[in-house]
């Protein structure tokens, strides 16, 4: 996206604020404004949000209408988590369990759009924070020793997230073409 876009987009977001800061508290896809993602969107701008992890009660069953904001909207592309098992081939990947999945709630559009690797991923830890102690059991050493453990180990929609937002800005930044 140009600069020129970006510019026009906060613009218009800031002339318009109350009205979307007051559509975004009725939570409704259809006009949910996003707060002033959806101005970044037509602007030319992919936003991309995680699904939820709503997708099994504790009981197991499934829960279905599970995709809540900002994903439910129609014009953001929503991710959910998918599992490899630990293996490289493609043949065993799943939906993860506890990604969420649609319908949406109000208007049932088919959502998630698509899921991304988001079980077991490996990123950097920050010791003292409150994941870092209360998720000891996934904190992982690296190759060079260190004073404390360099990474952690988690699972989440939102930890697959990433890699479809880095996607999208990789193909964004080799396509003059890109549409949301």
């Amino acid at each position: 996206m140009t600069e020129e876009k970006k510019t026009r987009a906060k613009k218009h977001y800031v002339n318009n604020k109350d009205f979307y800061d007051a559509l975004g508290a009725l939570d409704t896809p259809r006009i949910y404004p996003l707060l002033g993602r959806y101005c970044l969107l037509i602007s030319g701008a992919v936003v991309v949000a995680a699904a939820g992890n709503y997708g099994v009660t504790r009981d197991g069953a499934l829960i279905f209408g599970g995709i809540t904001a900002p994903g439910n909207a129609p014009w953001v592309l929503t991710v959910g988590a998918s599992n490899a098992h630990g293996t490289t081939t493609r043949a065993d990947d799943t939906v993860a369990p506890f990604s969420s999945a649609g319908p949406t709630w109000i208007d049932f559009a088919a959502k998630p759009d698509l899921v991304a690797p988001g079980t077991s991923v490996i990123s950097l830890a920050s010791p003292g924070s409150t994941l870092y102690t209360t998720r000891a059991s996934g904190l992982v050493a690296g190759s060079v020793s260190t004073a404390s453990m360099p990474y952690l180990t988690l699972s989440g929609t939102s930890m697959a997230t990433p890699v479809v937002a880095g996607t999208v800005a990789l193909i964004d930044r080799k396509s003059t073409r890109l549409n949301s």
